[in-house]
């Protein structure tokens, strides 16, 4: 698959991993959106109201996002709907272990459905600014990465000044 297909899946970008000591059981992931940021960063805050963040607890105010988002990701491959009806039965079940192995499978699905501009190839850096040259309004209404976008319009607008 291209990288500007994988980008253009957005939060459809989906994997089915297996359940770890659930003998074969398998649940979806899916990639972070930024409702799905916003959401869990409200409930997190939520969660630490009347509480000053500091130094002292910011680990656990990022923990608690991390949970947040987690619960957000992770979802029935039958259905494709949350695996969990709410976040006090997935923290529930919820070890350190797991939360680990399920945070490590959606970062690895992000990379690649969501990648860091910074770190895509030169190679795939040049087929998106081909894509976008061909079919600049299509490609462009499907990148929703802010920091691409804006390396992309840096990179050519330099084209054009040289």
């Amino acid at each position: 698959m291209e990288l500007i297909d994988k980008i253009r899946a957005g939060d459809k970008a989906k994997r089915s991993i297996e359940w770890p000591d659930k003998g074969g059981a398998n649940v979806d992931i899916r990639v972070c959106n930024e409702q799905d940021n916003l959401e869990a960063t409200l409930e997190a805050d939520k969660m630490f109201s009347g509480t000053k963040i500091g130094v002292e607890n910011l680990s656990d105010y990022q923990a608690e996002k991390e949970t947040q988002l987690l619960f957000r990701t992770m979802l029935d491959p039958d259905t494709g709907k949350k695996l969990f009806k709410s976040i006090a039965e997935f923290r529930s079940m919820l070890t350190p272990e797991l939360k680990d192995y399920f945070q490590t499978a959606v970062d690895a699905l992000h990379d690649e459905f969501s990648p860091d501009p910074a770190s895509i190839s030169e190679e795939d850096f040049d087929r998106l600014v081909v894509s976008v040259k061909k079919n600049p309004e299509e490609e462009l209404t499907m990148l929703s990465d802010i920091n691409l976008l804006k390396r992309l319009v840096l990179f050519l607008v330099s084209q054009q000044s040289s």
